[in-house]
């Protein structure tokens, strides 16, 4: 049984901004008139059709005196409004749609929000707040109710409104308009915050509080409604201390002002489910409960309402491990949702998964898993319905979504397997144990399996005749991401332009979807089979067997969260393991950072640095026992070492801080020596060191496996066999390179800095040697000034990166750092120009090596941390490796921490070599890092090659 502190990543802070937003005042407004209707509103009004068929929508009236959607003048009549409307019969029934809606009657709360819809819109128009209200809330309803794309629309159309509204004005008019136009931008950014634009939210919600502050004639209620949206939308950033500060002046503020009103116990749980998220448990079980109370004082104990604080408060008692006490308000939670949810709402997804942790707390594994199945099937439903949504349908992976039930599977299915009995041969593998690993496959989301993915379809697309179809989607799903992140910014912004350039943008937007739609069309129409490898789906057991060839294991780690211990899974032609890490998720993440401490505190400078006190990781010494305790933990369990122990070659797929996980470095047998021996050479060369038992490949995704291996012979004809870049003219001698964002100011970079790096003359002789042994020419590498971004780009068709076999580039890696709000990427260090621009600022990013169209078997990236994305990501590879996938390589070498520039060039050398010999990959990888090891030149020097941080940091990713 497990304690309840496991379960504190999973209080997901459930956020009630849909009350919040339904609670906003429905202000007077009107629009004078205008003859033409603009197309963007036809477009409107052709969806309000849609959403309420029954109703009578007239052609809008028109709105010229009130200067257009796009730059509206100050009229008073934005004001005062239709003196013959009658405000308080409309305010009256979006009162009634609330209530409809909280009391799960959705089909009447339609009508209603309809009828509101209609009365307001052909009498007052587009421009008024009330309309933009009910926009709003009917935005927030449909994606309650699993209506996403309908959603988007909607909200989309509020926050135009929104921009269009928010008219800036000086003298008697403008101080009158500063009440409306408060309420404005809390509307726009409640509607960015439906759309998941957390950031754009947060900036526009900030100002408003401060504003609130400032100026005392805003009402009690906007105050409060700004101070606890920021406080949510901070906490949905995951800034959790920061959110904690407005949700409690949010409470004040309302206690102080409206103690009886709903907003009160909807804070308070707010406030409850924020600090038990910092594991606060009994500072929010004390509101969690006190909200409970006024919602059963205020509704009924089978009220929506009710349930939503009782689900909190069953979450809060379980992260203390107390499941009896949480069981009856899991139930509770649950039962009203059965009645008044469809069913495949998230709601009732989570209040099922809480139940299942309950349960299983309880020792309850059976109705645990039953909860765990029904929760799985609904949030997959789900997600297959959003899909469906999407423009277009295919591009959105389901594995992305909702992880919570699948883990919940993965848990109960493990504690309802008889015991000891952890091992099958092929045949007769259990059901459940199958479903177990597709639910640990959907515990992953891997942008570095997503880059595998898009490359193998690329490549399958390209040999049936349709690369430029396919490059074509790639472009246009990046321009629509880059275009929903500029509406977003213009959106937020609170300037006049604003609104015009987010008008413009929409429909840039809606041009690209149409032209994205069109494509994705014509390829499901000539290839149905390319997006089952755009969008794999987790892989079955007995498939993934039929890949495997004789000899490899494939071996599949997923830590646990907190103190919930994880699992190992391990898969050979004929037979199947699966165990119990006998580690706690966070003894895990503990014994993975210790060890990468120990082996690269701030990585290793080769011999002839002046700085020796940093030299490898050997003169500090390596903690072996560490090394094999925790070899023990993942592969010492009989069963798994029945399958891992002799098989010659292991395919890893891991997961969150398992990424970290310097594998190659792991003992697989008890040391000797002590501790002197952790610095001894000749002991070191003794240790059973993984590296040197197993033949190592590094996979993001055990789809990225299917997707590799099924495109293994996919290539172009007439490739050359390999193209190299190396020693680049940098003029310094700082040979440890910063984070990224030291070679940027304020987006620019700075040239000084990356002349100062220390030149690598060294890669200069590894990439000849690598040419000279692969038949690489002069033209076919680039050295010293050329080595450059332009020369990289400017190279001829028949001399483009598309047509190498093989690629190296010997530099310079700069890992991922982060400057102000402007993201550094991970780049490759090229030589300085002499004058920066567009086309060479002297560092090869990220995103611009991912832009890059590649047909390799491999790319050599001899250069320190050029797999990492400068932190620990639960999203598994990142930086440069990602990239380089992305842009088309089948098979990545890369390190994991800074490697000295006299051991790179050798093991990359030799690898190479040792491929020409007939051997695969890694074989040969393995076998030139033995010869490191074994190399005693430096033995005497305390910074001998037999210590790890010498020889284990290459790591393969991919497989032959």
């Amino acid at each position: 049984m497990m304690s309840g502190k496991g379960l504190r990543s999973r209080f997901v802070l459930r956020m009630v901004l849909f009350p919040l937003a339904l609670l906003l005042p429905m202000v007077p407004g009107g629009a004078s008139a205008q003859d033409d209707e603009k197309p963007s509103d036809a477009k409107l009004l052709a969806q309000f059709r849609v959403l309420c068929p029954a109703q009578g929508f007239a052609a809008p009236i028109s709105q010229s005196e009130a200067g257009g959607r796009g730059a509206p003048a100050a009229s008073a009549s934005v004001l005062d409004g239709d003196e013959d409307f009658d405000f308080a019969l409309s305010n009256s029934k979006l009162s009634q749609a609330q209530n409809l809606i909280a009391e799960g009657r959705w089909e009447m709360a339609t009508s209603l929000l309809c009828d509101v819809l209609r009365t307001r819109y052909n009498r007052l128009g587009l421009l008024d707040l009330g309309t933009l209200a009910v926009l709003n809330n009917f935005g927030v309803f449909l994606r309650k109710s699993g209506r996403g794309a309908d959603a988007r629309f909607l909200l989309e159309e509020a926050i135009a409104l929104a921009n269009a509204l928010t008219v800036t004005g000086s003298g008697p008019l403008g101080d009158r308009l500063t009440g409306p136009r408060f309420k404005m931008r809390l509307n726009l950014a409640l509607s960015l915050y439906e759309l998941r634009q957390y950031e754009a939210a947060a900036e526009i919600l900030t100002a408003l509080v401060k504003q609130a502050v400032d100026q005392p004639s805003v009402d009690a209620e906007s105050r409060s409604i700004a101070a606890a949206s920021l406080g949510q939308t901070l906490g949905a950033l995951g800034r959790l201390v920061e959110a904690e500060r407005y949700l409690r002046a949010a409470l004040d503020i309302r206690l102080e002002t409206a103690p009886y009103s709903q907003g009160v116990p909807a804070t308070m749980t707010e406030l409850g489910a924020n600090l038990s998220a910092q594991g606060k448990y009994k500072a929010g079980e004390m509101l969690l409960r006190r909200a409970r109370q006024l919602r059963v004082a205020m509704f009924q104990v089978d009220h929506l309402n009710t349930a939503f604080s009782n689900k909190h408060l069953a979450s809060n008692l379980i992260a203390q491990g107390r499941y009896a006490e949480a069981l009856p308000f899991a139930k509770q939670a649950l039962a009203t949702q059965r009645a008044r949810l469809p069913s495949l709402h998230p709601d009732r997804v989570l209040s099922l998964t809480v139940l299942g942790n309950a349960r299983l707390g309880l020792g309850d594994a059976k109705g645990a898993l039953a909860a765990a199945r029904e929760a799985a099937s609904a949030q997959l439903s789900r997600s297959a319905s959003e899909t469906a949504q999407a423009k277009p349908d295919p591009l959105i992976s389901p594995l992305r979504r909702y992880q919570d039930p699948q883990r919940l599977l993965l848990r109960s299915a493990w504690a309802s397997l008889p015991g000891g009995r952890r091992t099958w041969e092929s045949a007769s593998v259990p059901e459940v144990v199958g479903e177990s690993f597709l639910a640990a496959q959907r515990l992953i989301w891997s942008s570095a399996g997503d880059a595998i993915a898009n490359a193998a379809a690329r490549r399958v697309a390209t040999q049936h005749g349709l690369g430029e179809l396919a490059a074509r989607l790639e472009t246009l799903r990046d321009r629509v991401e880059q275009l929903d992140a500029a509406v977003g910014a213009a959106a937020a912004s609170n300037l006049p332009a604003g609104a015009a350039a987010l008008l413009s943008l929409r429909e840039q937007r809606e041009q690209t979807n149409q032209q994205l739609g069109e494509l994705v069309g014509e390829l499901r129409s000539r290839f149905p089979a390319f997006f089952a490898y755009l969008n794999p789906e987790p892989i079955p057991l007995a498939t993934l067997q039929k890949l495997l060839k004789t000899g490899e294991v494939l071996i599949f780690i997923t830590p646990g969260q907190n103190a919930e211990h994880g699992f190992v899974w391990a898969v050979t032609r004929e037979r199947v393991a699966w165990v119990q890490i006998p580690l706690s998720g966070d003894t895990f993440v503990r014994m993975v950072r210790s060890l990468r401490l120990v082996i690269d505190p701030k990585g290793a400078r080769s011999p002839d640095q002046d700085d020796r006190s940093v030299l490898a990781a050997g003169a500090r010494g390596f903690d072996r026992k560490a090394a094999f305790r925790l070899y023990k933990h993942l592969f010492g369990d009989p069963a798994i070492a029945a399958l891992v122990t002799k098989m010659p070659r292991w395919l890893v797929v891991t997961q969150g801080e398992a990424v970290a996980l310097p594998l190659a470095a792991l003992v697989a047998a008890e040391p000797h020596g002590g501790q002197s021996g952790d610095v001894d050479p000749a002991t070191l060369r003794s240790t059973r060191w993984v590296a040197f038992e197993h033949e190592l490949a590094l996979l993001p995704t055990i789809s990225s496996f299917a997707s590799l291996r099924l495109t293994a012979n996919v290539h172009a004809s007439g490739r050359r066999p390999f193209f190299g870049l190396g020693d680049p003219s940098f003029q310094g001698s700082n040979a440890s390179p910063q984070e990224t964002g030291s070679y940027f100011s304020d987006g620019d970079v700075r040239l000084g800095e990356l002349r100062k790096l220390a030149p690598l003359p060294g890669t200069r002789t590894e990439i000849e040697s690598l040419a000279r042994t692969l038949g690489g020419g002069p033209d076919d590498i680039l050295l010293g000034p050329d080595a450059s971004e332009s020369r990289l780009g400017a190279r001829p068709p028949t001399r483009g990166l598309n047509n190498y076999a093989i690629l190296a580039f010997a530099t310079h890696g700069l890992v991922t750092g982060n400057l102000g709000n402007t993201l550094a990427e991970p780049a490759l260090a090229l030589a300085p120009p002499s004058m920066p621009g567009p086309s060479d600022d002297g560092l090869l990013t990220g995103s611009e090596a991912a832009l890059l169209r590649l047909d390799a078997d491999w790319v050599l990236l001899s250069a320190c941390n050029s797999a990492a994305g400068g932190s620990t990501n639960a999203q598994g590879l990142t930086g440069l490796a990602r990239a380089f996938l992305l842009a088309g390589a089948r098979a990545v070498l890369v390190s994991h921490w800074r490697v000295r520039d006299d051991a790179a060039p050798r093991i990359t050398g030799r690898t190479i070599q040792l491929m020409q010999g007939g051997l695969s990959r890694g074989k040969a990888l393995q076998q030139s890092m033995r010869e490191l090891m074994l190399d005693p030149s430096f033995d005497a020097t305390g910074s001998s090659f037999a210590t790890p941080s010498a020889w284990a940091a290459f790591t393969l990713v991919g497989v032959d």
